[in-house]
């Protein structure tokens, strides 16, 4: 007798779990030594079978649909740090692997890089993300999607984002 097992389809934009937000962090984490080329020959040999399965999908694997809170602070390389260059802009994950991330934004990520900060069980993840291309969608609406480059120890950011200019206009 075959055992079936049925699929269930979730919805991405429904709340996600701790365990999965965890999960879906933890997967980065887990992928770090790989991002870094410190990864087994086993494992690039893995990596490098699965890229010539789908020659027309530059993603080196498949990405989770998850919807999950993202804080994404606007950052330059300069030297070995991190400099801030403007305020965070608040945004939620539209699908989340080890190697990347699609993101959904209320305003224009105004650098190249940006540190995509997650909260887990009350502790910050910071990824550091090289945005590929943004794309807008609405007035207040922007996609991105971007490689995810390093997981970020919070002294090598540097600077504080601007202050908001409350002044009244001319």
């Amino acid at each position: 007798m075959a055992i079936t097992t049925t699929r269930i389809d979730r919805d991405p934009w429904m709340s996600p779990t701790a365990c999965e937000i965890a999960d879906a962090v933890w997967s980065v984490h887990r992928s770090y030594r790989l991002v870094c080329g410190l990864a087994s020959s086993q494992a690039t040999a893995q990596l490098r079978r699965r890229q010539l399965q789908r020659p027309n999908d530059r993603r080196e694997e498949n990405r989770t649909g998850i919807c999950v809170p993202v804080d994404l602070i606007p950052v330059r390389a300069v030297d070995e740090r991190l400099v801030i260059a403007g305020p965070p802009i608040a945004g939620v994950t539209r699908d989340l692997a080890s190697h990347g991330a699609g993101l959904r934004h209320d305003r224009p990520i105004p650098t190249r890089f940006a540190v995509a900060e997650f909260d887990v069980f009350g502790e910050p993840v910071r990824l550091l993300i090289e945005l590929r291309w943004t794309r807008d969608e609405d007035v207040h609406s922007f996609i991105s999607g971007g490689r995810i480059v390093a997981v970020v120890d919070a002294a090598r950011m540097v600077g504080r984002p601007p202050a908001p200019d409350h002044s009244p206009a001319i």
